[in-house]
């Protein structure tokens, strides 16, 4: 989380160095990744990783306090469990985690990576809006990600826990499909 213009922490003291531009970076490059993983409209579960914040915060190397924030450990919380299941190797694929380009986040990222490709996948995810997380609260900018529309729930009649139910089972349907006549 950055303050918009000059760059402070919570407790109002200038950080060592400025990370100001690796977190529009980081902000950037999770961006960037959800376009292109998802660009093929391709499902998206959430797994069974957790704890995920606060390895983020221990993967940091330096200004761990700079970044504590309840806004962000509620993106971490309810989005950075987010995969994608390779269709050829059926490997899963963090939605938001990939490899560094952004300097000062490079560990956190990596060990988030490796926590939520190896993590167990529990169900289809569906947004509730096109915008997970939140941009910006109380004057400080915040991790959050723009879906494309077909990950939100547009349903007037199904809730999205509804519609997750529906979807889990086209996919248990799916799968048992795939394993009798394979």
């Amino acid at each position: 989380m950055t303050l918009k213009g000059k760059f402070t922490t919570h407790s109002g003291m200038v950080p060592n160095k400025d990370t100001s531009t690796e977190y529009s970076m980081l902000e950037n490059n999770i961006q960037h990744r959800v376009n292109g993983l998802l660009i093929n409209n391709e499902p998206v579960f959430t797994t069974d990783a957790s704890g995920l914040f606060e390895l983020f915060l221990r993967n940091l190397p330096y200004d761990q306090q700079t970044y504590n924030c309840r806004t962000c450990k509620k993106f971490f919380d309810d989005y950075g469990n987010l995969v994608i299941v390779d269709k050829d190797t059926n490997e899963t694929i963090p939605l938001l985690w990939g490899s560094g380009l952004d300097g000062f986040f490079d560990a956190s990222r990596y060990r988030l990576n490796c926590v939520v490709k190896s993590a167990m996948v529990l169900k289809p995810f569906i947004a509730k809006s096109r915008k997970l997380g939140s941009s910006s609260c109380g004057g400080w900018s915040h991790l959050h990600v723009i879906v494309p529309k077909y990950l939100v729930n547009d349903s007037r009649i199904l809730t999205t826990q509804q519609k997750i139910a529906e979807k889990l089972g086209e996919y248990q349907n799916v799968s048992a499909y795939v394993l009798i006549f394979t």
